[in-house]
C-alpha cells in the first residue's frame, strides 16, 4: 500500500499515522490504522472479522469489541455515522 491514500476527503498517512482534510487532523491508533489500511486494499471487497485477526492480531487472542472498536475510532476520526454511513468499507460482515 502507498504511504499516503484519499479516503473520501480524506488524505490518510500511513507513515505518519494520520488522516487530515484541510485544518482538520486526526492521529489514529496503529491497531485502527492497520484495520482501515486492511479495508481499504480489498478495494471493496468484504473482509471478515476473521480475516483482520489473522491480517492485523495474528496470533494473539481477541475478542470482537478490540475490532469494534477500532472501527468506531475510525468512524469518530472521519465523522462517519453507523445510520448514515458515507464509508461502505467501514461495514464488517
Amino acid at each position: 500500500m502507498k504511504q499516503e491514500f484519499k479516503l473520501g476527503k480524506w488524505l490518510i498517512s500511513v507513515a505518519e499515522g494520520t488522516i487530515s482534510h484541510g485544518e482538520e487532523f486526526h492521529r489514529l491508533e496503529p491497531k485502527a490504522l492497520s484495520v482501515l489500511v486492511v479495508l481499504a486494499q480489498a478495494n471493496g471487497e468484504v473482509v471478515s472479522r476473521e480475516q483482520l485477526l489473522d491480517q492485523i492480531w495474528h496470533e494473539q487472542v481477541v475478542g470482537d469489541y478490540v475490532i469494534n472498536s477500532c472501527i468506531a475510532a475510525l468512524r469518530k476520526a472521519l465523522g462517519d455515522d453507523r445510520k448514515e454511513n458515507q464509508y461502505t468499507l467501514l461495514e464488517l460482515k
